[in-house]
């Protein structure tokens, strides 16, 4: 995560619970009830990629992307004349 920003990469997360072992003693885990979950979210997750998709393609990300080329220029310890082109804001 902190690499990407870094890289001036823009990123989101997701996590997909699976299991409650950590807290639930009574409760057991196993690989069977993992792979269960998952694919019980699947539809859930991909409903949310489509619509975060979707709404991140119809924002204007200008100021973002200045903000994360300057953050990455900054992250590149060289002479500062030298001149990334993709870093350019």
């Amino acid at each position: 995560v902190y690499l990407a920003k870094e890289l001036g990469i823009p990123f989101a997360t997701t996590a997909i619970v699976t299991d409650y072992d950590c807290w639930r003693e009574d409760e057991k885990v196993s690989v069977d009830l993992v792979a269960q979950r998952m694919r019980e979210s699947s539809d859930r997750v991909k409903t949310l990629f489509v619509t975060a998709i979707k709404k991140i393609g119809a924002m204007d990300w200008g100021n973002e992307i200045m903000e994360a080329k300057k953050t990455a220029r900054a992250g590149v310890m060289i002479d500062e004349h030298v001149v990334f082109d993709h870093l350019k804001y």
